[in-house]
């Protein structure tokens, strides 16, 4: 990973709230990282 850890841990935190607020929105964003 070319992100330092910090930011890294931050867009996973984001990804989570995300999962909390619009499942939907996840599982786009899980495909998005997965291809």
């Amino acid at each position: 990973m070319k992100y330092p850890m910090r930011a890294y841990y931050f867009k996973f935190t984001l990804i989570a709230i995300t999962v909390e607020t619009n499942p939907t929105i996840f599982d786009n964003t899980k495909l998005k990282y997965v291809n």
